[in-house]
């Protein structure tokens, strides 16, 4: 089932809270984030979920801003924080 929602904080060391329908869920980049964009606070997201209502997957709608002021400060650590690991896993 798929809906829509807002990202009310994107993860980092602890997971990112996604708000859908008066709700909020709890996730990680990794394995649900779908988008090369990172997340960041405000983002409408599109959020798939399974049949037990777990997050599958997670990625921007078509209507999502590219970035804001507070966003790219968090974008560009997660960003960071991805070639970091990638450089790791080397």
């Amino acid at each position: 089932m798929k809906k829509r929602g807002k990202t009310l904080r994107p993860p980092s060391a602890s997971p990112g809270i996604v708000f859908i329908e008066g709700q909020q869920y709890r996730f990680l980049l990794d394995p649900v984030w779908k988008s090369e964009l990172p997340p960041f606070r405000g983002m409408s997201v599109e959020v798939t979920f399974d049949a037990d209502t777990r997050i599958t997957s997670l990625s921007p709608t078509n209507h999502a801003p590219i970035a804001e002021p507070h966003g790219l400060l968090s974008a560009a650590k997660l960003v960071g924080h991805k070639l970091l690991r990638m450089m790791a896993i080397k």
